[in-house]
């Protein structure tokens, strides 16, 4: 019986010693690197990701560092999610639209989701990262990292070279445009999407290959798209850009406790609903400056408002159905986020 015992005490004791001695020791202090796409210059590296650095050194005691690469500078976005997966970044700010078919959130925030609701970055975040919590097959789809936040950014604005006050103004215009849902809503609106790099769109604009944008004040601001395209015209909404804010799950694990705490502090939806409300003041304060150097404002009257909110309230629901097809939860994300949105 003693001779037994031994035989399975020792064997055990030594597996103890083994993953003791072998187990990786909770990482106390890091450099992680960041990949952004977007310059040093933008209001989010400035007024965002250099804040949120500073802060994470300042509470962990200068133990994490976060190290920023932007324009691209680590890995081109379209790589972002790969890159943070391998390892090869710590961290990034993945566009959802660059891995096509992968997400549920790909366009999911999109055209016609809602129709007489005034909406806002910090509400549509807010709704994002509340379907991510509760809907199981959306958060299986991010297993693979840590996720920290989501953000929308959203075309709701025409900067263009003539005005437009109705559809019959829109329609056959060479607009640039996003790619997928916000394209998908112009076209169905009577535009034309023009696909032309956001860094050439001021050129564009000048040789006529487009007749304006649909973009953000903030993004327009930065580009000074009304000086090319002075007419301002605020629409609905025509589908929103989704990224995620992502860290590599094993860096993620290899924190101590301590260190995670701090992160944990600064994740979820009220970042989210932060970050999101950064980029409506940003709006506000950049379109008011585009039209105070030159930007002629135009308003839709509510009855041509209706008109473009009943043509592009059938997108959410086609979209749904297209990703029910699929097998993602479509149909049962869009209307979570459109209850979501309607209840603030």
């Amino acid at each position: 019986m003693k001779r037994q015992l031994t035989r399975l005490i020792f064997p055990t004791l030594f597996l103890s010693m083994f993953v003791l001695i072998f187990e990786p020791a909770p990482v106390k202090s890091a450099n992680l690197n960041v990949a952004l796409s977007i310059p040093m210059k933008h209001y989010r590296v400035k007024d965002w990701y250099k804040p949120y650095a500073d802060k994470i050194a300042k509470l962990t005691n200068g133990k994490v560092k976060l190290v920023i690469f932007a324009s691209n500078s680590l890995v081109k976005d379209s790589g972002a999610w790969d890159a943070v997966n391998s390892g090869l970044a710590d961290m990034a700010e993945v566009k959802i639209y660059t891995t096509p078919g992968r997400f549920t959130f790909e366009g999911i925030v999109t055209a016609g989701l809602t129709k007489g609701v005034k909406r806002s970055h910090g509400n549509d975040n807010k709704a994002v990262w509340s379907a991510y919590e509760n809907i199981s097959k959306v958060k299986k789809e991010f297993a693979s990292v840590k996720t920290l936040w989501f953000f929308t950014l959203k075309g709701n604005v025409i900067y263009s070279i003539k005005p437009v006050r109705n559809l019959e103004d829109l329609k056959g215009m060479k607009l640039r445009t996003n790619s997928g849902s916000p394209a998908v809503a112009m076209g169905k609106l009577g535009a034309v999407p023009v696909s032309v790099p956001y860094g050439a769109t001021y050129s564009a604009i000048e040789k006529g290959v487009a007749d304006g944008v649909v973009t953000s004040p903030a993004g327009a601001w930065a580009k000074k798209f009304h000086e090319v395209a002075p007419y301002i015209t605020v629409i609905p909404s025509t589908g929103s850009i989704t990224f995620a804010f992502v860290m590599n799950l094993k860096k993620w694990n290899s924190l101590s406790k301590e260190v995670q705490a701090v992160f944990n502090d600064m994740t979820g939806e009220m970042q989210s609903q932060r970050i999101g409300e950064l980029a409506d003041r940003m709006d506000s304060v950049t379109l008011q400056k585009s039209l105070n150097n030159g930007g002629k404002a135009i308003k839709l009257d509510p009855g041509e408002k209706s008109k473009w909110e009943n043509i592009l309230q059938v997108m959410a629901k086609d979209y749904g159905s297209q990703l029910d097809k699929t097998g993602k939860p479509g149909t049962i994300t869009i209307q979570y986020i459109k209850k979501k949105i309607e209840s603030y």
